[in-house]
């Protein structure tokens, strides 16, 4: 039973410590009378451990792979995790590694730096820092030039509406990384955007285009396929320029976030004000140097604030923006639900039949704006054409006394797949044909109607009512109804 008992600690003890919620678990295998009983919520080293003390500590911790240290917030914000005392346990730790094989280190804790210090060492891999202010750990960009052949995933970001604030001093650090395959952070400088433009390893980007960055001049991103970009200008033009110079042949997935520098904020919201509003042109142009990447299959433009007013008609788009993308046969996802748009009929006819893979499609349903003239009918070459979709947002024009003779499908008969459907409230009266005919053509859909206020409760229960009462009454719910 001895023996049984020595070959099985190793990989038990292995398997139990590879992943950690929280570094305290790891702090309490020091004796009770080093720590003490953990006055308050703190947990403290109180006095030195010995040299015995430390060799258990090291055989647990160097099984540690994986740390994930989150704080845990009751309903009222405050916190009831476990919270360190991590001057103490620097103090009297004798070595410079705390956890000699960790590879990956996820948290949101602040002022954590001497602990990182002993943290972001070779071998790690994988590093997700949530930060409420990045300029408190001073250490980072040391930290981070030790893990510069090893490092593969960064994540930095903070928590609320601003934008993470990169230092200049953890973005030369970034120059030093070889072995970066994610980056996901903001303020770069222009020499660490052309040190990762040489990188063969980096698939995913994030960060800011700032207008000091970049000259016109070739990018290369051999394997880049994942592009997140945020944009402050009010012209496009160094965006357009920005992607139009870069070489990203792989490039499957594309995001657009329009920020402005000057957002006012209502209710801590940041709200972008009409004059601040991206024009038309702004989006057209964007979207025409987007088509040039040939294997793009997911493409977002949004916004990091909200516009609380009607935009003026140069801000509204049609479906002239969408023409360079048509080519684009691949297509899988547009997302385009914060911009304006207004719709006739037969654009969806001509979407539909361009792009036969699309799984997603949002145009202007979030945001307030003159009715279209798409009416339910026009629906039916997506219903036809692209059997993936799952994910469709419209603005649409529904009449108080809409009617349709347009052939559908019998209530069942529908395959559609399409699980949400988002439907901007402008130019919308919903009635028992039009609730009839959503409920046949779309059969495993969700309903969502975007209306100001409580307009959008009420129209959704009125909606549901009346797919009851067309149930009851026994309507015949097929062709021809």
């Amino acid at each position: 039973m001895g023996l049984t008992c020595q070959a099985f600690f190793d990989p038990v003890m292995d398997s139990m410590w590879r992943w950690l919620p929280a570094i305290d678990r790891l702090i309490r295998v020091l004796p009770e009378h080093t720590r003490g009983r953990e006055p308050g919520q703190q947990l403290t080293v109180l006095k030195a451990p010995s040299g015995a003390d430390w060799q258990r500590f090291d055989l647990y911790a160097r099984r540690v792979q994986a740390l994930e240290y989150w704080i845990d917030m009751d309903d009222r914000g405050d916190n009831i995790g476990p919270e360190v005392d991590w001057d103490s346990v620097v103090r009297y730790y004798p070595g410079d590694h705390i956890l000699p094989n960790l590879r990956s280190l996820k948290s949101d804790q602040a002022f954590m730096g001497d602990f990182y210090s002993l943290a972001i060492r070779p071998p790690l891999r994988d590093l997700y820092l949530n930060y409420f202010n990045i300029e408190n750990e001073a250490t980072l960009p040391e930290d981070l030039k030790q893990c510069a052949e090893t490092l593969e995933r960064l994540t930095i970001v903070t928590v609320g509406w601003e934008p993470s604030v990169i230092s200049d001093d953890i973005s030369r650090a970034l120059s030093c990384c070889t072995a970066l395959d994610s980056l996901h952070v903001d303020s770069l400088l222009p020499e660490t955007i052309r040190h990762l433009s040489q990188l063969r390893s980096i698939t995913s980007l994030h960060f800011t285009l700032l207008r000091v960055e970049l000259e016109a001049t070739r990018l290369s991103f051999p394997a880049l396929k994942d592009l997140e970009v945020r944009a402050r200008e009010k012209t496009p033009a160094l965006l357009v320029s920005f992607l139009d110079n870069l070489a990203a042949p792989k490039l499957q997935e594309l995001e657009i976030y329009y920020d402005a520098d000057e957002a006012t904020h209502v209710s801590g919201i940041p709200t972008i004000r009409e004059k601040d509003f991206p024009p038309a042109t702004h989006v057209e142009a964007v979207l025409l140097v987007a088509a040039a990447f040939p294997c793009l299959i997911c493409i977002e433009y949004s916004f990091y604030v909200h516009h609380d007013r009607l935009p003026s008609p140069s801000h509204v788009c049609t479906s002239s923006v969408l023409r360079p993308l048509l080519a684009l046969r691949g297509l899988e996802a547009v997302k385009l639900e914060q911009v304006p748009f207004n719709l006739m009929t037969g654009d969806v006819t001509i979407l539909a039949q361009a792009w036969p893979k699309l799984r997603a499609l949002r145009l202007g349903d979030c945001v307030k704006q003159p009715s279209s003239s798409v009416e339910l009918q026009d629906l039916l070459p997506l219903v036809r054409n692209c059997p993936d979709l799952e994910d469709l947002g419209l603005s649409l024009f529904i009449p108080d006394d809409w009617t349709s003779a347009v052939a559908r499908p019998p209530f069942g008969g529908s395959r559609s797949r399409l699980k949400t459907f988002y439907i901007n409230g402008a130019g919308v009266a919903f009635s028992a044909r039009a609730a009839a005919f959503l409920a046949s053509v779309f059969p495993e859909a969700t309903l969502y109607a975007l209306f100001d206020s409580d307009n959008s409760c009420r129209l959704l229960i009125e909606t549901k009512n009346m797919f009851v009462e067309v149930m009851k009454s026994g309507l015949p719910l097929r062709e021809g109804m």
